[in-house]
């Protein structure tokens, strides 16, 4: 599975008017991370991990939606395909 990695500005924008790809979003700290899915026209499965990598929350969002994480989030991966990830550590590469 190929992931890009987003850091700094480029979170802001992450799949907004993009095609179908996964990506990693590196928060530039931990907290409850708020995503949306504005002008983004495919649902995806967004993962968020503590800075340990440990997995914290799960949501399926759909097109035009919004989500805040209910435990604190450093990295928030988010998948398109429709596959669960079993081991999501051997897809990061941070």
């Amino acid at each position: 599975m190929k992931i890009e990695t987003y850091r700094g500005l480029r979170i802001f924008r992450g799949l907004m008017f993009s095609k179908k790809k996964n990506i990693l979003l590196v928060l530039p700290y931990e907290h409850k991370a708020s995503i949306h899915t504005f002008f983004v026209f495919f649902p995806f499965t967004a993962y968020f991990l503590n800075s340990k990598k440990k997995l914290v929350d799960t949501q399926k969002m759909k097109p035009f939606r919004v989500y805040r994480s209910k435990k604190p989030a450093k990295y928030v991966l988010e998948v398109y395909e429709n596959k669960r990830l079993k081991n999501f550590k051997n897809h990061l590469n941070i």
